[in-house]
């Protein structure tokens, strides 16, 4: 705990710990200001797609102090205390990339600077650690394409797949290095988007993660049972079938997913062809139809420049399938061995994940755990991490940007209460491998 100063002095930036992981929460007092003053604190940060940044107003009190975490902003408003305000609340600056997907980026640092009256008066670096050093990085063997993340230290990790969602390639460093930081091999592989891969999310053969358990299973440093498997968004489509068919899966954990399967995601506005395939042809999946009211919805917002939400073509294909055509696109969560484990935003617009959880979760007697966050969108995930613009996502058409849901404060508080969750489900996965 940071102690406040009992007297005067120049302003300062104190911090419980400048060294934490990414998704550690600190604590940040600003001391030695004149007493009920308003401060400005800037808080800059490079990552992998580019620098962002936040600007947050605060007051200080009868000392000339803040506690970030008794004390909340004014500007931008935020409802209550937030002490992780400033890393969350930031916003893209500069896309232009500070490192691609091959490069491992272990620390970024979060410079945080304090104004008064325009004038900076005191600064604090902050390195917070994505990968810690132990962790190597190696291309998953056997027919796979992806890597395996995994400490030197090593003796016999749990293992531990990440899938990422509709935008391909292969899942991003945030969360896979952290978990591989928190001691588990991490498979990260891609099942589109890459190479040698399916271009679009159309037609995935589900056998296509047989070979990422194999090395998993195979490896020397990895324990050979009770593998989990984490999906965002139609990743958890995948992670949710994957463990109902293969017992060597014994968790599932869905980040702002569904547990019934959809059609494809197309390059352009052709109709879908399936998402999903196994050995004998196509998956059952709801089917996408958009009605005619969904190009005018189209047109409206390329006009004005406003997200677009795909929330009622995923609605609309859930509500106007017949009982037989739901009940075949239903994920058996009741084959899934152990836990499975649904995060879900309830003000989620690119697609109703909460009620597409409710659906399944009222279906099946197995372990299935959903925790719905009302005010929250589709962007769940890390804590911590930037969310100035989690409200939408990237240009469905060029100048028409995806509208994702929430508001930034229900997203990071949010993300940080289910990240906590996930990491108590594995690590009583964890322990019960090792008894």
């Amino acid at each position: 705990m940071i102690e406040t100063p009992t007297t005067a002095a120049t302003p300062t930036i104190a911090v419980s710990n400048d060294q934490p992981l990414f998704d550690e929460p600190i604590e940040i007092l600003i001391s030695g200001c004149p007493p009920t003053t308003t401060v400005a604190v800037t808080t800059t940060m490079p990552l992998a797609d580019g620098t962002y940044q936040s600007v947050l107003t605060y007051n200080t009190d009868e000392t000339g102090c803040v506690n970030l975490a008794t004390t909340a902003p004014t500007e931008p408003f935020v409802p209550e205390p937030s002490p992780m305000a400033p890393f969350w609340a930031m916003q893209r600056i500069d896309e232009t990339p500070n490192a691609d997907h091959t490069e491992t980026v272990h620390t970024v640092e979060a410079s945080l600077s304090v104004a008064i009256a325009g004038q900076a008066c005191c600064t604090k670096t902050i390195e917070r650690t994505i990968v810690t050093d132990d962790v190597s990085r190696t291309p998953l063997q056997g027919d796979c394409v992806g890597d395996l993340w995994l400490s030197t230290e090593a003796e016999a990790a749990p293992g531990v797949i990440v899938l990422g969602g509709s935008e391909g390639g292969y899942p991003p460093q945030l969360p896979v290095g952290l978990l591989a930081s928190r001691g588990y091999a991490v498979a990260a592989p891609a099942y589109f988007g890459v190479e040698g891969l399916p271009e679009t999310l159309e037609e995935i053969d589900i056998r296509t993660l047989d070979p990422v358990l194999d090395a998993l299973q195979t490896h020397p440093k990895v324990r050979d049972t009770n593998i989990a498997i984490i999906g965002w968004s139609r990743g958890a489509e995948l992670a949710l079938t994957s463990a109902a068919r293969d017992p060597r899966l014994s968790t599932a954990i869905s980040w702002a997913g569904s547990p019934l399967r959809f059609d494809g995601v197309p390059d352009g506005f052709r109709s879908p062809q399936p998402a999903w395939t196994d050995r004998t042809g196509p998956m059952d999946a709801l089917a996408l139809n958009p009605p005619p009211s969904f190009l005018i919805r189209a047109g409206r917002s390329l006009l004005t420049r406003s997200p677009f939400s795909l929330h009622q073509l995923y609605l609309r294909a859930l509500t106007t399938a017949s009982k037989e055509t739901q009940d075949a696109a239903l994920i058996d969560l009741d084959q899934i061995a152990g836990t499975t484990l649904l995060f879900s935003g309830g003000d989620d617009r690119l697609w109703p994940s909460t009620r597409l959880c409710e659906f399944a979760s009222e279906r099946f007697d197995a372990d299935v755990v959903h925790q719905s966050y009302p005010r929250a969108g589709h962007a769940l995930g890390v804590p911590y991490r930037p969310l100035g613009g989690s409200t939408v996502g990237p240009p469905m058409i060029p100048g028409v940007q995806l509208a994702l849901g929430g508001e930034p404060y229900a997203n990071a508080t949010a993300s940080a209460d289910a990240w906590v969750t996930m990491l108590s489900v594995l690590a009583s996965v964890s322990s019960k491998q090792s008894c």
